[in-house]
Formats: C-alpha cells, structure tokens, sequence
C-alpha cells in the first residue's frame, strides 16, 4: 500500500495530456466542456486507475493525438466538492475546480 493510499481515504483519476502538467500543478484542475459535450462542463475524473487505464484504451484515447505523452493524475476525492455520475457510471464528473492541493501526485501512461 502507497503512502498516499493511508492518507487520502479516496484516490480519484484524471487523464490529460503530459503538455498540461505543469499549469495543472500550478492551478489546480479548471472545469471545462468536451469538444463534443458543449453542454456538460466539469472535470471527468475516474474512481479506479484501471477505469481510467481502460477508457484510454478505448474511447478516451481517441481525444488524443495519436504520439501524445499522457498523464493520471491522482486527486484527493474530499477535494472534490461537487460532484456527480456520468450516465455510464463510471466517471465522476466535478461540477467545480478541483484546488492545486486536492493533486497528490501523477505518472506519466
């Protein structure tokens, strides 16, 4: 068991490009639309690694270019204040930024 694992009682995931890193360490994650989901905003977070692993694989790639490093960051859950489910189930979609100190910690995937 990780460190951070003991100390956050719930470990949520985002998936970004590597190129955001540093302005997420910065600022904190910012909610935004999907190009194709205008009118849901919000951070998409995962409740597992091996959801967010897996939505890469599949679906979620497909927002990438093809040879871009990406990121899981790792979000302390008590961080995210209001929250909701995606209709699949398997996102948690925060409806308000997500602060720099709710970021416990990234790798590169």
């Amino acid at each position: 068991m990780k460190l951070s694992e003991i100390l956050f009682e719930e470990i949520l995931y985002h998936v970004t490009s590597k190129r955001r890193l540093r302005s997420i360490l910065r600022n904190g994650l910012k909610v935004q639309a999907p190009k194709d989901m205008e009118d849901v905003a919000g951070v998409y977070l995962f409740g597992s690694k091996d959801d967010a692993e897996e939505a890469v694989m599949n679906w979620l790639g497909d927002r990438f270019d093809e040879d871009e490093e990406l990121v899981l960051i790792k979000v302390d859950g008590d961080k995210v204040v209001d929250r909701s489910s995606s209709a699949a189930g398997y996102e948690v979609i925060s409806t308000k930024d997500i602060p720099k100190e709710g970021i416990i910690g990234y790798e590169t995937i």
